[in-house]
């Protein structure tokens, strides 16, 4: 999982000073909720973010893999 990009959705509208520890995470929102973007390097680093977002008291709606937009070049080869 070298470099994958997630995209974990939380209730709520959250101010950006509340998730600035979360470090390089893009915000924005959505509706009701907020969605935070970043790269994780590793399953390690992505377990480590998940963890400040449940030490900020943040209810998680949902956690997905941004598909890579090579992904679909290389699996027609």
């Amino acid at each position: 999982m070298s470099g994958a990009i997630y995209e974990v959705r939380v209730a709520g509208l959250v101010p950006a000073d509340l998730v600035l520890n979360l470090g390089d995470a893009d915000i924005s929102e959505q509706e009701t909720r907020t969605v935070l973007t970043a790269r994780f390097a590793d399953e390690e680093e992505l377990h480590r973010f998940m963890s400040e977002i449940r030490a900020l008291d943040l209810e998680l709606v949902e956690l997905h893999v941004v598909p890579d937009a090579g992904d679909g070049d290389e699996a027609g080869r």
